[in-house]
């Protein structure tokens, strides 16, 4: 199923407040550093890995690595490696793995599902569901050179594994993975889509101060008799038991009010006239 690419509209809520004060964490307890004002404890990571940052040959021609971006919980790191791919370091393609790192046994363990992804994109930080620790919230290509999916994803911190785990994703089997929602796919050669159009977006729907995940997508294709097929979808999800769970959105009042909460400050196409399902 194809889907266009939009702009990511995000509402943060104050429950990471509520969530970390009952945890009597702060706010910030969850961060990300950097090698200026963490330099001690920048620099013992990346020694960690500088095994798999070298740089090195692969079939897609030199690689060179580095550290994108580390958040820190407690002893446990969030490492998300980078790897150039090209004769430059500072061009050419980039794909990204995902590792723990534990400040204090200094071990290192990738998390399994996240070793080749494409155009790795921080988006926000966002509470889905009673936790210490807020999801760390990216979006993500599937694959280089060919028709990819642009995969929605978060990682969540396991408490008791004291490590950061993908948060698993269940729904619609054209719209879901193991790892997340798909928010884009590049059309097939021989589709005939006329137009597609897509709105996703954090919301607290319920007003429990935890977010969901809303997405709208309507596209448009011309059939075999030369006539417009219109199709105008809207699915949400939100967490169960760790699982992220989704389902298609039939009744008009709540498709109205997902619509209202993805719209918010949102200049998309389909927020232009969000007054009834087309």
């Amino acid at each position: 199923m194809s889907k266009g690419r939009i702009c990511l509209t995000v509402t943060l809520t104050a429950a990471l407040v509520v969530v970390a004060s009952a945890y009597g964490q702060s706010t910030d307890a969850f961060r990300w550093i950097n090698p200026q004002h963490d330099a001690t404890l920048w620099g013992n990571i990346q020694d960690a890995f500088r095994g798999q940052l070298k740089p090195s040959h692969s079939d897609y021609g030199e690689l060179y690595g580095y550290l994108k971006r580390v958040g820190i919980f407690e002893n446990s790191a969030l490492v998300i490696a980078a790897y150039k791919v090209g004769s430059d370091p500072k061009d050419g393609f980039e794909y990204a793995s995902a590792f723990n790192y534990d400040t204090t046994t200094k071990s290192t363990s990738k998390i399994a599902g996240l070793e080749g992804m494409w155009f790795w994109k921080f988006t926000t930080v966002a509470q889905l569901e009673p936790s210490p620790a807020p999801d760390v919230v990216f979006t993500y290509d599937d694959c280089q050179g060919c028709e990819p999916d642009e995969i929605l994803t978060s990682l969540r911190y396991d408490s008791a594994a004291r490590q950061w785990q993908i948060r698993r994703w269940k729904g619609p089997k054209d719209w879901t993975t193991d790892t997340g929602l798909i928010v884009e796919s590049a059309p097939e050669p021989d589709d005939p889509l006329i137009s597609d159009d897509n709105l996703y977006g954090l919301i607290d729907l319920a007003g429990a101060g935890f977010d969901d995940v809303g997405l709208r997508s309507r596209w448009v294709r011309e059939t075999a008799s030369h006539h417009r097929q219109v199709n105008d979808l809207t699915l949400l999800y939100g967490a169960k038991n760790g699982v992220f769970v989704g389902r298609i959105v039939s009744d008009k009042a709540e498709q109205l009010k997902v619509w209202s909460k993805l719209c918010v400050n949102n200049t998309n196409k389909l927020c232009r006239d969000t007054s009834a399902p087309r």
